[in-house]
């Protein structure tokens, strides 16, 4: 029986029309626990199905996609959703944020179209692959390193914090546990003289390192400490 409900599961999530928008929404709200709004189909992910521009009804300017899958659990067949909000509410809140507490000046309403059109151009294979994005940008913080260490633990843990202020990333702070992990976002950084996606290591840190603590500016100086040895670590065993 259970069998059967999933497959039809499968049978009935058609790849495009009224009832795909209505699925995803309902996804969408069950996952962030806020309604959101269709606008419009913007393309076709690599399985068929219509990608979705949706908005939440909270601030409907963050307009990002989402689109449904096939997957599978325990061999057997479900629907999923894929989504960007997270990236794409990063993106609209992070250019203030990043001229406040490290003098970065990025124009917001470009560095959102450069992602939607990165997304196209890749025919929206996997919206979720925000750091390749990320890459080509001045998001990524540079030159961490030793001497600086301090100073930019200060600086993210400041950034981070103010995030924590701001839905949805606000969420984040209601629970501590994995549960909440979807209203994550993270800041990207590089130590001097390494990439950014250096041993295909993404360098970041997240607001789960400074919600709930006592002195966020640490906590996000051991996560830098820990990276860098993890770092020093990877580059020792290729060397050997």
């Amino acid at each position: 029986m259970i069998l059967l409900c999933v497959l039809l599961l499968v049978a009935c999530a058609p790849k495009s029309g009224k009832k795909n928008v209505e699925i995803t929404l309902e996804d969408l709200e069950h996952e962030y626990m806020e309604e959101f709004e269709f606008i419009e189909v913007v393309g076709v992910n690599d399985e068929g199905y219509d990608v979705l521009l949706v908005a939440p009804k909270s601030n409907p300017d963050i307009q990002f996609h989402a689109y449904l899958y096939q997957g599978e659990a325990g061999g057997l067949p479900v629907i999923g959703m894929n989504n960007n909000y997270m990236d794409v509410a990063f993106l609209y809140y992070a250019s203030e944020l990043y001229e406040e507490h490290f003098g970065i000046l990025i124009d917001k309403e470009k560095a959102i179209n450069d992602y939607y059109s990165f997304l196209e151009k890749n025919q929206f294979s996997d919206i979720r692959d925000f750091n390749e994005y990320l890459e080509t940008t001045n998001f990524v913080i540079k030159d961490v390193n030793e001497e600086n260490m301090k100073e930019m633990s200060e600086k993210m843990a400041g950034a981070l914090l103010d995030f924590l202020e701001i839905h949805p990333f606000s969420m984040r702070k209601i629970d501590g546990g994995s549960a909440y992990d979807v209203f994550r976002t993270e800041l990207p950084y590089e130590f001097t003289g390494e990439k950014f996606n250096e041993g295909n290591l993404y360098n970041s840190i997240s607001t789960g390192s400074v919600v709930n603590e006592v002195n966020p500016q640490q906590a996000v100086y051991e996560v830098l400490l820990w990276h860098k040895e993890q770092k020093e670590k990877l580059r020792k065993n290729k060397s050997e």
